[in-house]
Parts: C-alpha cells; structure tokens; sequence
C-alpha cells in the first residue's frame, strides 16, 4: 500500500498520443481514464518515445466525445504534434490530484496481476480502455487480450498488498 500512495517524481504514463488535431500543434490523447483531473496550466508534462523525450508546460486541453485535444508549450504546429504520435504523455507522479484513503487511479492498476473469485489467474492489467458507458480492463494472457469491464459484478476488489485485482469471470471470457 505505501508504494501507491508514495509522492514522489517519477514519470507516470497517463495518455498516449493518438494523432494531430489542427494545424496549431493541438493533439489527440488516448487518455488512460482520469488525466483531465490532473491537468492544469504550467503542470510539467513529458512526452516518451522510444529514446526521445520531450519535456515542456501543459498549456490547455478540452474533452470532446470522451475523449481530450492537448496543447504543450513548444508544440506549435501539426508537423511537431505529428512527431509525437504514439508517444507517452506522462506526468509526476507527485502531481496526480490527492485522493482519499481506500481510492486509487485507474493507472495504480496498470501491469497488476488479475484473477477470478475461484483464484484462476487470467493475465495482467495491459491499459484501461474508456467506453462510452464503461471502462475496461485490457487483460493479456498467454493466449492473447480481452476486457472486462471496470463495474460491479465483474469488477470485485483490488489487493494491493498481493498486486492482484478480484474479478467475477470465467477463464474463457
């Protein structure tokens, strides 16, 4: 439990970068389910891709159809904001908005170990996927990927001392 709750500078993936919006430097991010909570003027922002990493302020962004448009300081054009696509758009993990004990972020469930109620370990935590209704887990397993999605009966608990999340599911979907 005290590793999630640590406040420290490390790089938190948050998003990826989908594609340019515009001609203005304004992109598209996949958003791995609550980065707008984040979000605010001047918050430093990274963007990962493969070596290359660019660091810069987070200038504004706006949500449209679930999803979010994003503008850095320094990416000023399409050209630019297409270099970026497909990269890491992360944050410190000391910059996440507080939250109350027995809560966590969708991004604290990332690479987690996922099992049924009768203990059948299913896969890992790939990313969260955002529904229109719903989110999903992206579970791999060694036959490949599935959702389940993030609500009651199928979402059961999540232990943090085991990394493992509880979930009411039959081994063959």
């Amino acid at each position: 439990m005290e590793k999630r709750n640590q406040l420290d500078s490390s790089w938190i993936p948050v998003g990826r970068v989908a594609r340019p919006f515009s001609i203005g430097g304004w992109f598209w991010l996949y958003d791995y389910g609550e980065v707008i909570s984040h979000l605010r003027p001047g918050l430093s922002c990274r963007l990962e891709k493969g070596l290359d990493f660019f660091q810069a302020s987070f200038l504004s962004c706006f949500s449209c159809s679930s999803r979010l448009r994003v503008l850095l300081e320094g990416v000023s054009d399409r050209t630019s904001a297409e270099y970026w696509v497909g990269a890491d758009f992360m944050i410190r993990r000391c910059d996440f908005s507080p939250i109350s004990s027995g809560e966590y972020y969708w991004v604290d469930l990332l690479n987690m170990s996922v099992e049924n109620r009768q203990g059948c370990v299913l896969g890992t935590v790939g990313r969260i996927v955002r529904g229109v209704v719903d989110d999903f887990l992206e579970v791999n397993s060694s036959s490949g990927q599935f959702l389940i999605p993030t609500r009651h009966p199928f979402f059961s608990s999540v232990d943090f001392s085991r990394s493992v999340i509880v979930v009411d599911w039959h081994p063959d979907g």
